[in-house]
């Protein structure tokens, strides 16, 4: 369950992220560093976004070895 509400976070942040890139790019010169910039952009947040998937899942895990076992 929690997995898919950080999925769908991280799919809405992308949404927006996309969404801003969309909209400055007719703006940016036409400069291939301003482009790969704008991709370095949205590869940070994929990160970001499968970093904090790890970590609720290392947390996840976490909590469940530390809980009383039912014998």
């Amino acid at each position: 369950m929690e997995d898919q509400m950080n999925d769908g976070i991280l799919a809405h942040m992308m949404a927006e992220l996309d969404a801003e890139l969309a909209r400055a790019e007719p703006s940016l010169p036409a400069h291939p560093e301003h482009t790969r910039q704008t991709e370095i952009m949205r590869a940070l947040a994929l990160g970001l976004g499968n970093f904090e998937r790890m970590r609720a899942h290392d947390v996840h895990l976490l909590a469940a070895s530390l809980s009383p076992r039912s014998a």
